[in-house]
């Protein structure tokens, strides 16, 4: 600082100038660090380093507006990955070596109250993101009920990393953060669409899965270093796994959603096998007509009442409109697995499973399943008066199935 002395008379007066005054126009050359170097300039020292992010093998999907600044690169091709609630196509990634703190929270929950704007990534952790959309699996025909159906067919999401099973975690839903229709719910845990179930009274399923609107979403994923993730999809205890990087889809169960794109043949067909000759004297002797009109035709690699079908198989379901002879004739118990058959090859083969009406049978098919023959002659027993009878259809009614790959 600047100090000054005035004398008046035998008084003198110290003055005190600006505290700053003797800074002013130091020479920064001047000045000296203990180990001999020059001082750093002002402009040249870095920022404080943000901190560092304790999060580790964790994953989450968030909305694509909480990475709007992340540039992304697009695969060569995009993935896919098959469920019969939903189809998971990634299409980008970036690697990123800070997080906004918000977007950490959801892969992990905070440890103090207060959470910073961004976040570096840990020591020995990699985070990775991928641009992904969720959307519906087309190309089954249209949804039915199915009642009593033992199979679920909800897709939960996961990422396994060397070998360790994580879930993928979700927001709670908000307008900034859309998640599909039929999902599980906000706030939950695990990223899972559920195949939508119907409106009726008896709250019976639907199969196919319903449809919904496709949403984009980001899935991050922090992760050792050296390990290479991959997204996984549970369903009904059978996991489905798509490597990231390669994009290579491995599981233990049927492929054929990934090797062809024809699934149905319309349906329309009516099969008329001739009516039952019933005792003049029987009970509801009126309950001999046998036509049935076929509703649909179609192959999946999973069923709600046979669950997946095994590698290299598929399931070929032929769905009638109705319950064959109607619902007021329940003396008549047709012997549906031999009523139903399915010619290939010159062979025939029995219906894996039947509904209770009857009215759905599902064969096992070779994966690249072409054609086939469905035959229809029913046969059982009907309760009479005085005594119980067995009956069958004088006759087999066919109908060509042609489903090309």
């Amino acid at each position: 600082m600047d100090l000054t002395f005035k004398q008046s008379g035998k008084e003198v007066t110290a003055v005190v100038g600006s505290p700053l005054g003797g800074l002013e126009s130091t020479d920064t050359a001047l000045l000296v660090r203990p180990d001999g170097k020059t001082p750093a300039a002002e402009d040249s020292v870095p920022d404080p380093l943000a901190p560092e992010s304790t999060a580790k093998n964790v994953s989450a999907m968030v909305a694509p507006e909480a990475l709007a600044q992340v540039n992304f690169t697009d695969l060569p091709k995009p993935h896919r990955l098959i469920t019969p609630a939903a189809t998971i196509e990634v299409s980008a990634m970036a690697d990123l070596d800070r997080i906004p703190g918000e977007v950490l929270t959801v892969l992990e929950p905070p440890k103090s109250e207060g959470v910073a704007p961004e976040y570096r990534v840990g020591a020995g952790q990699k985070l990775q993101a991928w641009r992904v959309k969720v959307g519906p699996t087309t190309g089954h025909g249209e949804p039915v009920e199915v009642p009593k159906a033992s199979s679920d067919a909800s897709s939960a999401l996961g990422v396994t990393i060397g070998g360790r099973k994580l879930p993928v975690k979700r927001a709670p839903a908000s307008s900034a953060s859309p998640w599909p229709t039929p999902s599980s719910g906000a706030g939950v845990d695990t990223f899972t669409v559920a195949c939508g179930s119907s409106e009726s009274y008896y709250g019976s399923k639907t199969f196919p899965c319903k449809e919904f609107a496709p949403i984009d979403q980001i899935l991050l994923v922090m992760h050792d270093a050296q390990q290479q993730p991959s997204l996984t999809a549970s369903v009904n205890g059978s996991e489905q796994a798509l490597d990231l990087a390669s994009g290579e889809v491995k599981s233990s169960v049927s492929a054929v959603d990934y090797s062809r794109t024809n699934f149905t043949q319309s349906g329309g067909a009516t099969l008329d096998p001739g009516a039952i000759t019933a005792p003049k004297d029987s009970y509801r002797s009126d309950c001999t007509a046998t036509a049935v009109r076929v509703q649909s035709v179609s192959l999946s690699g999973f069923d709600p009442y046979a669950n997946w079908a095994q590698p290299g198989r598929a399931w070929l379901t032929v769905e009638f409109e109705k319950k064959p002879l109607g619902y007021s004739c329940s003396s008549y118990r047709i012997d549906a697995g031999n009523s139903a058959v399915l010619s290939l090859g010159g062979k025939d083969q029995g219906a894996k499973t039947i509904d209770k009406d009857g009215a759905r049978y599902t064969f096992d098919v070779p994966e690249d399943f072409a054609d086939g023959q469905f035959g229809w002659r029913p046969r059982g027993r009907a309760s009479g008066y005085p005594n119980d009878w067995d009956f069958a259809a004088p006759n087999r009614a066919t109908m060509d199935i042609s489903i090309p790959k």
